[in-house]
């Protein structure tokens, strides 16, 4: 999927799930709140690229906590 129906989808996911994300990874940081800001952000900017190459996401919100899941796992590594 890319152009207009991407952006609209992604647009819609921040609003909903900018702060639910940003929960996940402020809890699994121990409350490190600025961490988990950076984690937050490129979680949403991974996201975003993968959009933009056409992938086809049936379940965004599970993208996104996997990617985030997946940048936590990196940083303690």
């Amino acid at each position: 999927m890319k152009g207009r129906d991407a952006e609209k989808q992604f647009l819609e996911a921040f609003e909903e799930l900018a702060d639910p994300v940003f929960r996940f990874c402020y809890f699994k940081l121990a409350g490190d709140r600025e961490l988990a800001r950076d984690i937050t952000q490129e979680t949403f900017l991974r996201t975003w690229e993968y959009l933009m190459l056409g992938k086809e996401v049936k379940m965004l919100r599970a993208l996104l906590y996997k990617v985030a899941r997946n940048l936590i796992i990196d940083y303690f590594r």
